[in-house]
Formats: C-alpha cells, sequence, structure tokens
C-alpha cells in the first residue's frame, strides 16, 4: 500500500486514489495546505495497485533527455488576437482544445470556480473555454479526473489533458496502456503553492463574494510587464508579483510543495506529447518576432504532438526556436529549485498565528532586499 514516509516523494497527483477500486485510499490535507493519500489501513486488501501506478515510485522510467537535436521546438502566438490577449502569453493552450473539440472529444484543464478554487474539469464546447485560459499557480485539485478520462477513452472519445509535469505523469501511470484517442499537454513548471493557502489568502484579505474576476498575468501594458489583477465590486487592482503577498511567497518557494524542490519530471523529454510554456527570450532570440502581446515555447515531444501542430499551425504565427534558448530563457524546465530558508518561520507563524501574520512576518524578515532578491532569482524567467 502507498505509505507517505517522505512528503518530498509525493506530487498530489491523485493516481493511487483513483485506482482504488475499494476507495480505501482518501486525499487529505495537512497542516501545509497540501494534499496526501491516506489509506484505510483497516480494510486495505494489499492488491499493491497504488504502488503501480505511483509515477514516484517509478522514476526510473521516466524519459531520458536523449536525440534532444530531433526536438520540433517553435516560437508561437495564435493569430486571433482576441484569443491571444485573454491568454496568459501565446493563446495556444485554446487552439489545442479547439483539435480535440472538433473531433467530438473533451478537454480536461484546470480553472476556478465561483469561489476562486482551483480545480480539474471538463469542457466540450468551445465557447466555454475561456474560464480555462490564463496560468494559476496553486495546485489544482483533481478529484476523480483521471477516471472519468479513463471512462472517456474506453467510451473511444479523443481526450485532452492539460496538467503540470507531474500531473500528467500521474494520468499515464494511472491509465497503465497507452490509449491512440488520448492527447497531453504539460508545461514548463517552475513549481505550485499550497492551495490552502491560496484560498485563505483570499478569504483573509478579500470578500469572495464581490471578487468578480482574478488574473494571474495581465499583460494589457505588455506581456513583458505583466501585472496579477483581481478585480472586485470595487474595481481593478493590479499587483507587480512582489507587491501580491500570495504571489510573492509563490516567487519566493515559500508556500510550494515538497516534491517540487526535488522534481523527478524536471526534464525536457516529457511523457506529454506537447509542453508548452512562455517564450521568454525570444526578445533577444527573435527580436522582430516580440511584439509585447505573448509568446508560446511548443515543444513537440511525440508523433501525437507532430500531428497536433500540423493541423493548427495554419492558425499560427510561427518562429523556430531552440532547446538552448529554451534552457537560457526558461530555465526551470531542468533547474531544481532551492527551499526558501524563511519557509519554516513562515509556517510556524501561519499554524499559531494565521495567514495574514506569516505573510507579515516574511514581509518584514525581507524588508528592504526584497525586491533585489526576488529580481535576482527570476531573472531571465520572469520580470516582476
Amino acid at each position: 500500500m502507498i505509505e507517505i514516509k517522505d512528503k518530498s516523494q509525493c506530487t498530489g497527483c491523485t493516481a493511487c486514489a483513483n485506482v482504488c477500486t475499494h476507495r480505501f485510499i482518501t486525499m487529505c490535507f495537512d497542516d501545509e495546505g497540501h494534499s496526501y493519500p491516506l489509506v484505510d489501513t483497516a480494510n486495505c486488501v494489499n492488491c499493491g495497485l497504488c504502488e503501480k501506478v505511483c509515477p514516484m515510485l517509478h522514476q526510473d522510467e521516466l524519459p531520458k533527455d536523449y536525440d534532444l537535436d530531433q526536438l520540433s521546438v517553435y516560437a508561437v502566438y495564435n493569430k486571433d488576437e482576441v484569443i491571444r490577449n485573454s491568454s496568459t502569453s501565446g493563446g495556444i493552450f485554446t487552439l489545442l482544445a479547439d483539435y480535440v473539440i472538433d473531433k467530438g472529444g473533451i478537454v480536461y484543464a484546470a480553472r476556478f470556480d465561483e469561489y476562486y478554487h482551483i480545480y480539474h474539469t471538463s469542457v466540450e464546447c468551445k465557447e466555454e473555454l475561456q474560464a480555462f485560459r490564463g496560468s494559476k499557480y496553486a495546485q489544482s485539485d483533481l478529484s476523480d479526473v483521471f477516471s472519468q478520462i479513463k471512462l472517456q477513452l474506453r467510451n473511444e472519445r479523443y481526450v485532452l489533458f492539460v496538467g503540470t509535469p507531474c500531473q500528467v505523469a500521474g494520468l499515464k501511470s494511472f491509465l497503465i496502456k497507452e490509449y491512440d484517442k488520448l492527447y497531453t499537454c504539460d508545461f514548463i513548471c517552475m513549481c505550485i503553492s499550497s492551495p490552502k493557502i491560496w484560498e485563505e489568502y483570499l478569504s483573509e484579505y478579500w470578500d469572495k463574494n464581490t471578487i468578480k474576476r482574478i488574473v494571474f498575468k495581465d499583460k494589457r501594458i505588455g506581456w513583458h510587464s505583466w501585472r496579477m489583477l483581481i478585480e472586485d465590486d470595487k474595481g481593478e487592482h493590479f499587483y507587480r508579483g512582489i507587491e501580491n503577498p500570495f504571489f510573492c511567497s509563490y516567487l519566493q518557494h515559500i508556500t510550494n510543495r515538497p516534491s517540487c524542490f526535488s522534481c523527478p519530471f524536471r526534464h525536457i523529454r516529457r511523457v506529454s506529447d506537447i509542453t508548452i510554456a512562455d517564450c521568454w527570450g525570444i526578445d533577444k532570440v527573435n527580436k522582430e518576432f516580440d511584439d509585447d502581446k505573448g509568446c508560446t515555447t511548443m515543444i513537440l515531444q511525440s508523433q501525437k504532438g507532430v500531428e497536433v501542430f500540423n493541423s493548427i499551425k495554419e492558425k499560427l504565427v510561427i518562429s523556430s526556436y531552440n532547446i538552448g534558448s529554451v534552457i537560457q530563457y526558461n530555465p526551470y524546465i531542468v533547474k531544481p529549485i532551492e527551499k526558501a530558508p524563511e519557509c519554516d518561520i513562515f509556517y510556524q507563524t501561519y499554524r499559531v498565528l494565521g495567514i495574514r501574520a506569516a505573510f507579515e512576518e516574511i514581509k518584514r524578515l525581507n524588508h528592504p532586499s526584497l525586491i533585489k532578491k526576488i529580481i535576482k532569482k527570476m531573472k531571465g524567467v520572469f520580470e516582476v
């Protein structure tokens, strides 16, 4: 049975909980707001399925970084300016989703609910894709999505799943076998934050009933100059990354999941069909291609990925790119993150005094060097 002795060895992907046909595994939150599997040991039949599908127990089966010069890598953006402007970078997710929906398929990706809880769910209508656009910087609630996907695939439907590298690896491991009609897309992921810290931040600093919109990276004044936007009944409130307590804790690696610090999925080669990311550095590699409205890196990881790209490329503006530039300007494709020294202090304060006191303590500890510290850390990845 699954037993979590070292929290850094669990990504919370839910593969074990979904594969347990007896429903003896439940995802439960710890006191830092991260979910882990809890086994009903009194009733567990020790079938071993949960261990069989855990991607962290089978890291030796992950793709290695071989033949990198054979990977197709592009800098792209959507020709549809409306979609591009409402997306974090180049508006590529919508085209991938359209491709599968046009086949009569179903898309699973992350969105906000009415109270800004981040969760994965399905969408089959193009008109509803807007809610799924844009980055989310806390771990999404997967619930029984893997089981739903398996059912759709068994019913011969096309499926697109978009998630973090560990979520895609969890899905593929859970399914055990390959499905021709499954398409997967991951992204270059620096890390993920605690979903409970995210939701407590909103509850403490905002009236959730009055929030109308949250955009983690609003780019109306430029993609390179993005700001966080929270709109409520008093108007629009903009924050640079370092000005918002939640986003600041994310950028400093204070509220990240422990597995992020030793993530085995930080490789160029992925189990997904397509890897996407902000195409940071395009202004240096191909300045004429960058109009500051958003650009996406696309790495085609499989023949299915090539198939999708060839089907949507007429709707793209495309520039050649290369893995060397991806590593240079978006290094978290391979580079591990380091746990912030303030992390323990944050959680000690949080457990006793609550979220606001914890954020204030971090602000006090970092002042006045916080801005320089974050800019140095994020140089070449984000523009904060």
